[in-house]
């Protein structure tokens, strides 16, 4: 995925309704609800000025299952793309520094052999 992409969907992400999001009981719809401290169920949207409820006409149970559980795991999935280019990043230099070291230590090794070579047509 490139940057922009990555870049476009934390601007999505950070824009819409905050989770977690849900099926409704029928499966026609994902509601976005949080619960109170009474455990009422109450939509996030609506302080949002919005809707509660975004209907999937045409689709499936499965389309609203999808919608709900790919939003919810979208931050921690564009995290982990975070988490893992640093590693892919530091990995690079680690392999950047092991390569220039071991062209060190064969340029250093020729020039022992070379040197012996010279110290054995001495003698």
């Amino acid at each position: 995925m490139h940057a922009e992409q990555l870049a476009k969907l934390r601007r999505l992400e950070a824009a819409a309704t905050p989770g977690p999001w849900a099926r409704t009981a029928d499966g026609t719809a994902v509601m976005v609800a949080w619960r109170d401290d009474k455990g009422t169920m109450l939509p996030e949207c609506w302080k949002r000025g919005g809707h509660p409820k975004l209907t999937v006409r045409g689709g499936t149970l499965e389309d609203t299952a999808l919608i709900a559980a790919a939003r919810n795991a979208l931050p921690a999935l564009l995290d982990l793309v975070d988490a893992l280019e640093v590693a892919v990043h530091e990995q690079e230099a680690d392999l950047a520094m092991e390569s220039a070291m071991r062209m060190m230590a064969e340029t250093k090794v020729e020039t022992l052999l070379d040197r012996v070579e010279e110290l054995e047509g001495e003698s």
